[in-house]
């Protein structure tokens, strides 16, 4: 490699990692807000505790009160004559007997309405009071996990500054070795270029490890839930979907990109700017995929818990739960058609074919994982007979 276009790509490797520490700090500001709402709201719920708990404590009393006048009326029923002629002695008269027991009766059926009331009122605070322990309960958690991202995020910014410190130095040192001068030039300009691809593959690495962290916080901490994968050969999808046709083998997954040609399998590469995984320096974790028709669709139904736009590692990029721990990647789209959030049936229209990020060319990237791993998606997608 050169110095002069080595030089080129350090600096726009700076570039991309720039763009990624700015959509960090989006990141992190639009989850410091929810942080701030949700303490908001574990503030309010403290307070309608606060004031369950006092209205609980006055019914309770009232409760025990009425109780007490209802054992007074009672027991003043219970030592009343049982000779009326008692009855009417004590009261000066047959008719101030039967007011005075009338108005005995009265009184304990006033009591035991209002003892009754103050008791359906008691349960019905009580059974508030415990909905809104339980909102409290999950508010404390959720405000927890939204903390424990942001700390997430944060470190994952220092990583980012890290490595822009590092690609700071590494054009320093390349500027020095541009204003240097025969052999000294081509010794220092071979350094410095092995250097910048270390850093750009270092790059990349940490893009698509942002990508699949993004993509995993948001569906924790919005649960979400994908839904269940179709019957074969159905297809819900509204707008442009894919011909989904029921495959032999019984495969869930179609594919993401019709008439399609493979141009790079799932496995160990020669390509430098591929991370390490499984024990090989570089590693492709998906498949490519090129075809004259570049809509790109879901592979399977699910919840959209990514979409990145970027210009380094996948580019722009959708991320898609699905059931059973899988995950699908589609990279490198020059368009994306869905949003954050957003449930998509198998074969509906996510983006178009592109070249953005650190892609050699159009073409898809395709990439499924369990449960956070890297796997070959070839098991999962029909026989190339069915590829549409």
């Amino acid at each position: 490699m050169k110095l002069g276009p080595a030089m080129a790509d350090v600096l726009t490797a700076q570039e991309r990692l720039t763009g990624s520490l700015s959509d960090n700090g989006h990141a992190q500001s639009q989850l410091e807000a929810s942080v701030a709402g949700s303490q908001h709201r574990l503030d309010a719920l403290d307070v309608e505790l606060g004031k369950l708990d006092s209205d609980i404590q006055k019914t309770d009393g009232q409760v025990k009160s009425s109780k007490e006048q209802v054992a007074v009326i009672a027991r003043a029923l219970y030592l009343q004559p049982d000779s009326l002629l008692v009855q009417v002695a004590q009261a000066g008269g047959p008719q101030e007997a039967v007011t005075a027991t009338s108005d005995l009766l009265s009184a304990a059926d006033r009591a035991d309405s209002l003892q009754r009331k103050l008791q359906a009122d008691l349960s019905r605070l009580r059974s508030d009071r415990e909905k809104r322990q339980r909102a409290r309960d999950e508010a404390a958690r959720v405000l927890y996990e939204q903390s424990g991202v942001l700390d997430e995020l944060r470190a994952l910014l220092q990583q980012q500054q890290g490595t822009e410190e590092k690609l700071a130095g590494v054009i320093q040192r390349a500027r020095g070795a541009l204003s240097a001068t025969g052999a000294q030039a081509t010794l220092l300009g071979g350094a410095v270029a092995d250097q910048i691809r270390l850093d750009e593959r270092t790059l990349v690495a940490e893009a698509e490890r942002e990508a699949w962290s993004e993509a995993a916080i948001w569906a924790r901490v919005n649960h979400a839930v994908p839904p269940p994968p179709p019957s074969s050969g159905s297809n819900t999808a509204s707008g442009s979907a894919a011909n989904i046709q029921p495959d032999a083998r019984g495969s869930t997954f179609i594919w993401p990109e019709q008439g399609a040609s493979t141009t790079q399998g799932y496995g160990p590469t020669d390509l430098w700017f591929e991370p390490s995984f499984g024990g090989f320096a570089h590693f492709h974790t998906g498949i490519d995929l090129v075809s004259s028709d570049t809509r790109i669709f879901a592979a399977s139904g699910g919840v959209v818990t990514a979409v990145g736009h970027g210009s380094s590692g996948y580019g722009n990029y959708i991320v898609v739960a699905h059931a059973g721990g899988y995950s699908t990647l589609y990279g490198h789209l020059s368009e994306t058609m869905v949003s954050l959030g957003s449930t998509v049936n198998q074969g509906q229209q996510l983006g178009v074919e592109g070249s953005t990020g650190m892609s050699t060319g159009p073409h898809l990237h395709f990439e499924v994982r369990l449960n956070g791993n890297p796997v070959d998606s070839s098991p999962l997608l029909p026989s190339r007979g069915h590829a549409g």
